[in-house]
């Protein structure tokens, strides 16, 4: 496989990213005008959780971690709709000036991409890689 198809390949994962991720981040805006996620409590068992609206909730998120507060405040700030139509916009410009971009915009673009879609590089050698999912499909063996 040449330099440039390899090039072409990620370049394309992470197009491909980019759509999904925008996609999934307006889907995810359950009211309009509801694009942020915060920390907050239920009302009765005061249970941590991450919702989209602290009075009137359509998205709560609850995570069964005790003492791993950080898991939610991660997920109130990467998770949140905004977040992730801003990183595939970002996702978006790097495809768009890829001749022109750095190495290193390129390579955090390709990191961001696998990791959103599953996957993983695998070395064939010589420089080249393929790229394949990182978590195996229901029913097949690790």
């Amino acid at each position: 496989m040449s330099d440039e198809l390899q090039i072409e390949q990620d370049r394309a994962l992470v197009e491909l990213a980019a759509e999904k991720l925008l996609k999934t981040s307006a889907a995810a805006v359950q009211e309009q005008g509801r694009e942020r996620y915060v920390q907050s409590q239920t009302k009765g068992s005061r249970t941590p959780v991450v919702v989209d609206d602290v009075e009137r909730p359509s998205c709560v998120i609850e995570v069964f971690a005790p003492r791993h507060e950080f898991v939610l405040e991660h997920l109130a700030l990467i998770g949140s709709p905004t977040v992730g139509r801003t990183v595939a916009v970002w996702l978006g410009m790097v495809v768009c000036r890829w001749d022109e971009a750095t190495h290193e915009e390129r390579h955090w673009a390709v990191e961001v991409a696998a990791e959103l879609l599953g996957l993983k590089r695998r070395d064939l050698g010589f420089g080249r890689h393929q790229w394949v999912a990182s978590v195996p499909a229901a029913g097949e063996a690790a």
